[in-house]
């Protein structure tokens, strides 16, 4: 929090909602013991949101060669490049770093919910895209031919770094 500009009262107010929490989980009637929870944010509340963008707050620092868009808990990696094999290392790279960002904060990526969408500037042949790996798993694939009818689409995928 205090990486985040958050001190004083505001700090200590939210370190007392966040120390000494515990969870359970009820199915049906079944509700089993309590567990302390030593990190995370709290799920189900309106701070909840928040101060999971405060958690992972740095991950945008390890972005080197693209832009990260972030909304509640999807992370979307924008990568650029002029050929198929500068974007399958760069994807690669980036993706990876996430990875690792993730996990040093307890936090797993879940390959399966993930997917690829390639921009092209013209119509491409399957085998043109980018085959991109997380965690061993391929990510499932998508093609998406910029239309002409966006111009300024066009000139930003268009440009160079």
């Amino acid at each position: 929090l205090k990486t985040c500009g958050v001190r004083g009262l505001p700090h200590e107010w939210l370190s007392s909602y966040l120390r000494d929490r515990s969870q359970c989980v009820q199915i049906a009637n079944t509700l089993s013991g309590k567990v302390k929870m030593t990190y995370g944010v709290p799920q189900g509340s309106i701070l909840g949101p928040v101060l999971f963008l405060v958690y992972v707050n740095r991950l945008n620092s390890s972005i080197l060669t693209g832009k990260m868009v972030q909304y509640a808990d999807d992370t979307t990696l924008c990568i650029r490049a002029k050929t198929k094999d500068e974007l399958e290392i760069n994807s690669f790279l980036e993706l990876n770093s996430c990875i690792q960002y993730f996990s040093s904060l307890n936090l797993r990526a879940n390959s399966s919910k993930s997917s690829v969408v390639n921009f092209f500037l013209r119509q491409q042949e399957p085998d043109n895209f980018a085959a991109v790996m997380a965690d061993d798993v391929l990510i499932e694939e998508t093609d998406s031919t910029v239309p002409r009818n966006a111009p300024r689409l066009r000139a930003d995928l268009g440009r160079s770094h």
